[in-house]
């Protein structure tokens, strides 16, 4: 059973860095988010002129933690069930900060909250294995 939690806890923090990636990457290279048809209007709620700092802590603090704690649960090592924490807990903040500001936009903002709620499942699933 432990062998197809830690392969479901790869596959979907790995296809949380994937998106992260590269949303994170369209965000950076088009700041307005007309690429992924994003108005500014979204912004207006929050702190943020356009997309370039959402995409930068997109691609860098949500990306590499997921894509990390993919790797972690695929080799082991230590600090595995802390980074795999840490890092469902940062994209369950990610996607609830998200909804807060700009509201629910389109149907990924379920899937990836759905797929949070998942990683911190699991995560807490594994802190509590000896």
């Amino acid at each position: 059973m432990e062998k197809v939690i830690r392969l479901i806890m790869i596959f979907v923090y790995g296809f949380l860095a994937l998106g992260a990636f590269i949303s994170g990457g369209m965000l950076i290279s088009d700041p307005s988010g007309g690429s992924m048809g994003l108005s500014k209007d979204l912004l207006n709620h929050t702190p943020f002129q356009n997309y370039f700092i959402p995409g930068i802590l997109l691609f860098s603090a949500i990306g590499l933690l997921q894509l990390i704690s993919a790797f972690k649960l695929k080799s082991g090592g230590p600090h595995l069930k802390e980074i795999a924490f840490i890092a469902a807990v940062s994209m369950l903040i990610w996607i609830v900060v998200q909804l807060i500001l700009i509201g629910y936009v389109f149907f990924l903002q379920a899937i990836i909250l759905s797929l949070s709620i998942i990683e911190l499942f699991f995560s807490i699933y594994l802190r509590k294995k000896k």
